[in-house]
């Protein structure tokens, strides 16, 4: 058995239009950092955009480079990257450490490797863990930048693309 991730699909309004760029990169890293096997509805990736559902049912527009939202394929193509090189995010399992209102942290592992996600729907949000539920000597940043170490927390601030992946050690 498989599970699916699947941020947009046929019949609804693309993601690029009802959310915000940002949150759109927040909603990708999330699709591509849980379990399961990550799903793209076509245009997607390069930030189409739809008034309503029936904008869905257009073809891809292979014809149209010059309308292509190039920073939203380059953040795709990086998330892809980073799930590529990963074990823990293609097969790992998966530990949550916060799941608030606006904001999520979980923990994807295997035996091999542990990654740190961080995703909020706040562009300004920061996420505090504490150092005890990381366990960890040292994050790698993926995506996102260096966290704040201070006493026993750690504080994330996934910056305006609302999300942040880090490698633990």
């Amino acid at each position: 058995a498989c599970l699916e991730g699947l941020a947009d699909r046929h019949g609804r309004q693309a993601v690029g239009r009802v959310r915000s760029a940002q949150a759109h990169r927040a909603a990708a890293a999330l699709l591509m950092t849980m379990p399961g096997m990550p799903m793209l509805f076509a245009g997607d990736e390069i930030g189409e955009q739809g008034e309503w559902g029936e904008d869905s049912r257009t073809p891809f527009p292979w014809d149209r480079v010059d309308r292509w939202d190039t920073e939203m394929l380059d953040w795709y193509r990086t998330l892809i990257g980073i799930r590529q090189a990963s074990s823990a995010l293609r097969t790992g399992g998966l530990r949550w450490l916060v799941s608030g209102q606006t904001s999520v942290a979980f923990i994807r592992e295997t035996a091999d490797e542990r990654v740190l996600v961080v995703a909020s729907r706040e562009p300004d949000a920061h996420v505090v863990v504490s150092r005890a539920d990381l366990d960890v000597k040292g994050l790698e940043p993926l995506l996102g930048p260096e966290p704040e170490i201070d006493g026993d927390h750690v504080t994330f601030r996934p910056g305006t693309a609302m999300a942040g992946i880090w490698r633990m050690s």
